[in-house]
C-alpha cells in the first residue's frame, strides 16, 4: 500500500511539475504591467497615426488629381483659343477648330490608338494651321494664287512648327508635328519634306484626311462647298496617293459618324446639341460622345 501511495505521490508530483513547465507564470517584475500597458498604448497611437497619414495621403492624391484636371482644362482652353486666332485669321470659324479635334480623335480611336493619344490629338489637331498667322492678308483673299504666293502659303507648315516645337507639353509637341506634316502625301508628292508612307507621322496622316474632308465642305473664294457625301467620296478617292490607305479604310468604316459630327458641329446646324459646343474648348473625351 505504501508503494502504491508512494507511486501515486510520485506520479502526482510529476504531473504537477509538467503542468508548471507547460504554463509558467510570468515573473512578478516590478513595473512590468505598467510597461506592458504603455507599450500597448504606444502601439495603438502608432496605428492611429498610420491611419491619419493614409487619410492625408488620399486627400493629397485627390488634390493632385484635381490640380492635373484643372491644368489640363486650362491648357486645352489656351490651345483652343490659339487655334481660333489662326482660323479667324484665314476667315474660318470656331466650328472648324472644334471639328478638327473631335473628328481626328474619333478616327484615331477607330484605328486602335490608345486613349491618351486620342485625347492629345483632340487638343493638338486644331493647331495644324497656326503658321498662317505669319502670312500676309492678301493670300486669304485671292481666288487664285501665283506660284510665288503658293510657295509663301506653303511656308505656314514650317512657321507653325517653329512656333510650337520644343515645348515641355506633349500636346504642343504633337501639334508641332502636325503643323509641319499635315500636307505630306502618302506617295511622297506633298510638302514641305516630301515624306512618304509610314515615314509620315501617324497623327499627320490622320489629320490630313480630316482636314481635306472638312475643307471640301466649306465655301472657298474659287468654289462652292461640296455636299458632305460628295466630300467623303472625294477624300476616299485619294487613297494610296494623297492619303494612307489604312486611314482611308477606317474613315470609310466610320464615315456615317464623321458626317454626323460635321453636320452637328457647325454654326449653321439647326441642332442645339451641336451648337452648344461651339465657341469653347472641347471638354476631355468629347470625341467619345459621337462614337
Amino acid at each position: 500500500m505504501n508503494i502504491t501511495t508512494d507511486t501515486e505521490e510520485r506520479i502526482e508530483v510529476t504531473l504537477d511539475d509538467a503542468t508548471a513547465l507547460a504554463a509558467p507564470a510570468l515573473p512578478q517584475t516590478p513595473g512590468l504591467q505598467e510597461r506592458l500597458r504603455a507599450l500597448e498604448s504606444e502601439r495603438q497611437a502608432a496605428f492611429s497615426q498610420m491611419h491619419r497619414m493614409a487619410a492625408d495621403l488620399g486627400a493629397l492624391k485627390q488634390g493632385r488629381d484635381r490640380w492635373r484636371q484643372e491644368m489640363a482644362q486650362v491648357q486645352g482652353d489656351a490651345l483652343f483659343r490659339l487655334a481660333l486666332i489662326a482660323e479667324y485669321r484665314a476667315g474660318g470659324t470656331s466650328g472648324k477648330v472644334l471639328r478638327m479635334g473631335v473628328m481626328s480623335a474619333m478616327l484615331a480611336h477607330a484605328m486602335a490608338c490608345d486613349e491618351e493619344f486620342c485625347e492629345r490629338l483632340q487638343m493638338a489637331a486644331p493647331l495644324l494651321d497656326i503658321g498662317e498667322i505669319g502670312l500676309p492678308d492678301s493670300l486669304f483673299a485671292s481666288a487664285a494664287l501665283s506660284d510665288i504666293e503658293r510657295e509663301l502659303m506653303r511656308s505656314h507648315c514650317r512657321l507653325g512648327h517653329a512656333l510650337l516645337a520644343d515645348s515641355a507639353s506633349p500636346e504642343i509637341n504633337l501639334a508641332a508635328t502636325i503643323a509641319l506634316g499635315h500636307h505630306e502625301h502618302f506617295n511622297g508628292s506633298g510638302y514641305p519634306g516630301r515624306l512618304s508612307g509610314q515615314g509620315i507621322p501617324l497623327a499627320c496622316r490622320i489629320v490630313a484626311v480630316i482636314d481635306c474632308f472638312d475643307a471640301l465642305t466649306q465655301n472657298r473664294p474659287f468654289r462652292d462647298a461640296h455636299t458632305l457625301a460628295n466630300a467623303a467620296e472625294m477624300v476616299m478617292a485619294g487613297s494610296g496617293v494623297q492619303f494612307d490607305p489604312a486611314v482611308i479604310e477606317t474613315f470609310r468604316r466610320i464615315s456615317e459618324a464623321l458626317l454626323l459630327v460635321r453636320w452637328l458641329l457647325d454654326e449653321a446646324s439647326p441642332h442645339p446639341e451641336g451648337r452648344r459646343w461651339l465657341g469653347r474648348a472641347p471638354e476631355p473625351g468629347l470625341w467619345r460622345r459621337f462614337l
